[in-house]
């Protein structure tokens, strides 16, 4: 049987920790997978064996280096003991690990999120010299894939772009669930728009706070699910601007899909992006999808288009709404409303306008609801991850 070594940095249950575990049901029965964790803090997170490496990060810059080399080290040891096939990394860090430790066996690294492309650890020489040298890329997006392809002049056959899996039935089978008459009262006889995720700058939620302030004569009522390191800012700014009538925080909800089936509308207002997969959570519960036309992802997913341009505030596709991008203010003050957020509250009041038409709401619920079940299943992630890997062997024939 085929060895698979998966590393990467840290167990929390976020984005890439969910994609390890899914990879993880889907093929440890075809191929000998062994997953290895830099740091575990909490151990119940994980639903698969692992081998905790114990390297935690650290703050201080001289032991962050020490460390660093300690993962190296401890990488090094791993592979020559497990002998992979090959190493798939997910982390920024555990990318330039295994692009280190690619001697002892191929690399393979995945790219999750735009700000990779934008952003370099270690200089845009090395970076370079990673992609180009390793076995191969996987990147979350086809918006990913041509801009790395572009700024590191790598051959394309040596990237690949991989949407991340979903279980389509558990989600609508969780948005099913009823919800309490006291979670029934966050919603109002009005339109209820609902947005889900990490309350950070890069969600843009101040954005659409602001964007609220303008429509508050339109009885349209805003839901926030989610936590993060800017919850108390935003709070401070739905106070400041009066609007806790309209926008309301619920924190992180362990169902956020049957208050997503509840809702008139789902609206993301990110910054920027890899592939965001509260988007397609949205359209596989069943509910218009509206997207900042970021990099990367919305587009590909409402759009089906790598890139969109269009001089409107928002445009209309098959599958949702795209509306301009938002500025990287980063403005929490009540008192400055920029151009991006009147843009934003006019489109949102135009989008409110257009599913009043039954038809065209229904017939892009049911596109969507069908992509997601054709193209963001289990079953088309594991087919194209096999052919990824299949390539990898027949090399080795």
């Amino acid at each position: 049987m085929k060895k698979i070594l998966i590393t990467m940095n840290n167990l929390n249950y976020g984005g890439i920790e969910r994609v390890v575990e899914i990879i993880y049901q889907l093929l440890h029965e075809d191929y000998n997978i062994k997953v290895a964790i830099y740091n575990v803090e909490k151990k119940e997170l994980a639903s698969y064996p692992f081998e905790n490496l114990n390297c935690p990060i650290q703050k201080n810059k001289i032991k962050k280096m020490i460390f660093f080399i300690k993962r190296i080290i401890k990488t090094i040891e791993i592979k020559l003991k497990y002998k992979p096939d090959f190493t798939l990394s997910f982390g920024q860090q555990a990318n330039y690990i295994n692009f280190f430790t690619q001697f002892f066996g191929k690399s393979i690294i995945n790219i999750r999120g735009y700000g990779w492309v934008e952003d370099t650890l270690f200089g845009y020489k090395i970076e370079k010299k990673m992609y180009q040298s390793v076995y191969k890329t996987i990147a979350v997006s086809q918006k990913i894939r041509m801009d790395l392809i572009e700024k590191y002049d790598i051959e394309s056959k040596k990237i690949e772009y991989l949407y991340n899996p979903f279980d389509i039935e558990t989600i609508k089978n969780k948005s099913e669930i009823e919800l309490s008459e006291n979670e029934k009262n966050y919603f109002t006889d009005g339109i209820n728009l609902i947005a889900v995720g990490r309350i950070a700058d890069d969600k843009g939620y101040y954005h659409l706070v602001k964007a609220m302030s303008l429509l508050k004569t339109r009885n349209i009522n805003m839901l926030i699910i989610g936590e993060g390191p800017r919850f108390e800012d935003l709070k401070k700014l739905i106070e400041n601007l009066k609007l806790q009538k309209n926008v309301k925080l619920l924190g992180n909800q362990s169902n956020p899909y049957k208050f997503m089936k509840y809702a008139d509308a789902f609206i993301l207002t990110s910054l920027r992006e890899g592939f965001p997969n509260v988007l397609v959570e949205a359209m596989a519960v069943g509910i218009p999808v509206i997207s900042t036309n970021c990099f990367s992802g919305p587009s590909e997913i409402i759009a089906d288009a790598i890139v969109v341009d269009f001089k409107e505030k928002y445009k209309k596709f098959k599958y949702g709404f795209l509306i301009e991008s938002l500025t990287d203010s980063k403005d929490y003050t009540s008192s400055n409303i920029e151009l991006c957020d009147q843009n934003l509250a006019d489109s949102i009041k135009s989008i409110v306008n257009d599913l009043e038409n039954k038809e065209l709401r229904h017939k892009m619920v049911e596109n969507s609801k069908k992509k997601c079940k054709e193209v963001y299943n289990y079953l088309s992630f594991k087919n194209k991850l096999s052919l990824i890997i299949n390539d990898l062997y027949g090399e080795n024939k």
